[in-house]
C-alpha cells in the first residue's frame, strides 16, 4: 500500500513539473505577413510547419523559409522570418515576403539559360503567382527547320 501511494505521488510531482515546463514554453500568439499583394495568406500560411498556439523552437525561422522558397511564389531576395516576445512570454511571429513581378528577370539566369537556349532554338518564360493562388505559368516558344527525308 505504502508502495502504491509513493508511486501515485510521484506520479503527480511528475505531471506537475511537467506541466509548469509546458507553460513556461513561448507559444506562438500570432503570425503577421507583411509585405504579400497577390497571394492569399492562407496559402503562405498553409505551407508553414506551426500555427498560433503552439510552442515555438527557433528551428521554424529555417525550416519556414526553405518551405516558402520552395514554393517558387515569393521574391527570395525579400524573404524575412523573425520572432518578436511580448511580456507574457508569447511570440508574434512576422513574415516579411514580396510577390515577385509578374516576369520576374534574374539576371545572370537570363545570361546563363535564356540566352544559350535562343540559340538552340527556344525561349521561354515563367509568369510568377498571376492569380495570387500559389500558381506559376509557364510559356516557351521553340522554332527550327524540320528535315525530312523520303
Amino acid at each position: 500500500m505504502k508502495n502504491y501511494k509513493l508511486s501515485s505521488i510521484l506520479i503527480v510531482l511528475s505531471l506537475l513539473i511537467f506541466s509548469c515546463n509546458v507553460l513556461a514554453e513561448e507559444m506562438i500568439k500570432e503570425i503577421e505577413v507583411v509585405g504579400v499583394t497577390r497571394t492569399n495568406q492562407k496559402i503562405l500560411l498553409n505551407y508553414l510547419l506551426f500555427k498560433a498556439g503552439d510552442i515555438w523552437y527557433d528551428s521554424y525561422i529555417e525550416s519556414a523559409q526553405k518551405s516558402l522558397l520552395d514554393l517558387g511564389i515569393f521574391n527570395p531576395m525579400t524573404l524575412k522570418i523573425f520572432s518578436e516576445v511580448n511580456e507574457e512570454d508569447q511570440i508574434k511571429v512576422i513574415i516579411k515576403v514580396d510577390d515577385p513581378e509578374l516576369f520576374y528577370i534574374d539576371i545572370p539566369t537570363f545570361i546563363g539559360e535564356k540566352l544559350v537556349n535562343a540559340l538552340y532554338g527556344q525561349i521561354g518564360q515563367k509568369v510568377y503567382n498571376p492569380l495570387g493562388n500559389g500558381m506559376n505559368f509557364n510559356a516557351s516558344f521553340s522554332w527550327g527547320l524540320i528535315i525530312t527525308t523520303i
